[in-house]
């Protein structure tokens, strides 16, 4: 006996025939990105951090450390207690977090805010301008609204030059 309903099971045959293109790790990002800041800004904080905390992960290495996370990394290792800058992304993640000791606990609940979100989302925006060299208009456009907020704008991060990111489009061939 089938699981699948008719309608379903007709709709994966129909997708099965179609011939999707490549996504680069960069578009990626960009859509991510993109998508982290409509769910910002529609109130969807955790799904916000989650999908900025996507971006960030998938670029590649930023080679200038000028991204706001390498930027908060290089300071705090000066300091001898570290925050931990994936605590919210890794309980959405996991559920858990981390001790000093490396001990795993379950958090039951935690606090979601609007600055959290917008952390995370500059943390994706700044790597992706360090990585291709500038940022997209919804990109300038977010950290415009967050300074206008009052939100605390990284100290390096996006340039004001409005040079697109370098695309890299893949053949579907």
């Amino acid at each position: 006996m089938n699981s699948i309903p008719d309608d379903e099971f007709n709709a994966l045959a129909v997708e099965a025939e179609i011939e999707w293109p490549e996504i680069t790790r960069q578009m990626a990002a960009l859509f991510q990105i993109h998508g982290a800041i409509k769910l910002f800004h529609k109130g969807e904080l955790e799904c916000s951090i989650t999908l900025a905390g996507a971006a960030e992960g998938i670029l590649p290495n930023d080679l200038l450390n000028i991204s706001l996370y390498k930027i908060l990394r290089e300071h705090q290792t000066a300091k001898p207690e570290k925050l931990d800058l994936n605590f919210v992304q890794n309980w959405l993640k996991h559920g858990t977090f981390k001790l000093k000791d490396g001990e795993q606990v379950a958090l039951e609940s935690m606090r979601i805010t609007p600055f959290l979100a917008v952390f995370s989302i500059q943390r994706a925006i700044t790597k992706f301008a360090a990585v291709y060299g500038g940022d997209t208009p919804q990109m300038a456009k977010f950290m415009k609204w967050c300074k206008g907020e009052g939100y605390p704008a990284p100290s390096k991060g996006p340039s004001n030059r409005r040079r697109p990111p370098r695309l890299r489009l893949v053949s579907s061939n």
